[in-house]
């Protein structure tokens, strides 16, 4: 019963959101700040990807410290 609750929720907000920027307009301030967090969150992991990342054998600056 919670699944269904969960699932008809997340759903609905789906539907509500796509409908809401299909033909609801916000302030510009506010897209701004969106797409400004959103650009944000995006940053984080992509960096914190390359961080996670940086040991492994076949990163660039690896294989260019191990030829010199």
């Amino acid at each position: 019963m919670v699944s269904f609750i969960v699932i008809a929720v997340v759903s609905g907000s789906l539907v509500l959101g796509a409908a809401w920027g299909i033909y609801g307009n916000l302030p510009d301030r506010v897209e701004g700040l969106i797409v400004a967090l959103a650009g944000r969150i995006r940053g984080s992991k992509a960096a914190f990807r390359t961080a996670s990342t940086s040991s492994c054998p076949c990163d660039a600056t690896a294989n260019i410290s191990q030829v010199q």
